[in-house]
């Protein structure tokens, strides 16, 4: 992301920030002048990676010498920027520990410093909590985020699913540190995209208005998240696919799509649909949710499955693979629910059963009380790279990011 993308998205910040607070006139698009040269500069190196300059660097809880030090780091230890005041810097130094060093004591590192990376790695991304810590503590793992960002109604209008001044701060965030970003745009409902694939008015309004708001927020690209399309309308799907691809590459912009590998998966014709995108996105994971038995969300066999029929018409490079950080939780009465690495592990060690690993399967398990729990973690996203190593896939995208186990992050730093 450039320095003019960056005063795109700051000028939405500080325009929508006065009309929440301030008194000024209204205005129906962003003005892109009056952010101050102060938070220009704070602005641009956040999100930033950096390396300490020096010994033996004091980082204090301030940012004055006048602050105690809380820590201090050696020559050559990598920080991320979080905030800049007075010269001084707010980093992130290590998980969920933040503290102040002077500007002068670290050497800020470029950006494209991270590229060359050539599978990609991309994150779905939800504003705020679990989603920005990871990127904010692995985004050098990384190559992209597609923030959860806007509902696709039936006459082909925008709804905005989020905090404005959120997602402006995120996406400098993303921009700061080397990602690319894809705004997630999903259906506002299965009736309303039944309605938009059915009227040639309502689509050409929805590329008109994606387009728009991809370059007023000054993202890479979009990302389609529309996985309820009805077989029938398969069709005028791919036919939408191909105006929205050819609009948004005409001006710099990329297009890709989400697909489904467990329901519905027959209203996507894959070969169709890489003619016209950048990349699809395998949704290879609901093999077992609610209303199914209890089991794998994407065991290792299955997955493979969805990868051999994609790749047999599809261009493996045109093709991520979506794995979840997400598991299930059957208890022995009432409906299977989410639950993230975390909590499985913290859920077995209060009830103090054993993790145990189903060797076909390739994925964690256990039982409790009457009930079943499956989820994801480091070994099972190991056996599905193996499987994006093999086929050759352009990468693999987290969904959603944030409720990873820790250990994925180095298998991926191994992998990519």
């Amino acid at each position: 992301m450039n320095q003019g993308i960056i005063a795109v998205i700051l000028s939405i910040i500080f325009y929508l920030t006065s009309l929440l607070g301030g008194s000024g006139t209204q205005q129906t698009t962003p003005n892109h002048q009056f952010f101050q040269a102060e938070q220009q500069v704070a602005s641009s190196v956040m999100g930033r990676r950096a390396v300490t300059l020096g010994d033996n660097i004091s980082l204090r809880s301030g940012p004055d010498v006048k602050y105690p030090s809380v820590t201090a780091l050696k020559g050559g230890a990598e920080v991320t920027v979080l905030q800049a005041e007075n010269g001084w810097y707010k980093v992130r130094y290590a998980p969920g520990r933040d503290a102040w060093i002077p500007g002068s004591s670290v050497a800020l590192k470029d950006s494209q410093d991270e590229e060359g990376q050539e599978t990609m790695v991309l994150g779905y991304y939800f504003l705020g909590g679990e989603s920005f810590t990871a990127m904010l503590e692995h985004g050098q793992a990384l190559t992209s985020i597609s923030p959860w960002s806007w509902a696709l109604t039936a006459n082909g209008s925008l709804a905005g699913d989020f905090d404005p001044k959120a997602l402006g701060e995120s996406l400098l965030f993303a921009g700061n540190h080397g990602l690319k970003t894809y705004a997630l745009v999903h259906a506002a409902g299965e009736e309303q995209l039944e309605a938009l694939l059915t009227s040639t008015d309502a689509q050409h309004l929805a590329v008109a208005n994606i387009k728009r708001a991809l370059k007023e927020w000054g993202v890479h690209g979009v990302h389609l998240h529309l996985t309820e399309v009805p077989t029938e309308l398969k069709g005028e799907f791919t036919a939408f696919i191909e105006n929205l691809g050819d609009a948004l590459s005409h001006s710099g912009l990329e297009t890709s799509v989400a697909v489904p590998a467990a329901g519905g998966g027959e209203a996507y014709d894959y070969a169709a649909l890489a003619q016209h995108v950048d990349f699809i996105v395998l949704l290879a994971y609901g093999q077992h949710g609610p209303g199914t038995t209890p089991g794998p969300i994407a065991s290792a066999e299955w997955v493979e499955e969805v990868v051999q029929r994609a790749v047999s018409q599809v261009d493996p490079q045109k093709l991520v693979l979506a794995i979840p950080s997400y598991g299930y939780n059957w208890p022995e009465a009432g409906g299977a629910h989410t639950i993230t690495h975390s909590e499985a592990v913290e859920l077995a060690a209060t009830e103090g059963i054993k993790i145990r690993w189903h060797s076909q399967y390739k994925t964690p398990y256990f039982t409790h009380n009457g009930g079943e729990a499956w989820f994801e973690n480091r070994f099972s996203v190991q056996a599905k790279l193996q499987i994006v190593s093999e086929y050759g896939l352009k990468g693999v995208a987290l969904w959603p990011l944030g409720q990873e186990d820790e250990g994925i992050w180095k298998i991926l730093e191994q992998h990519t």
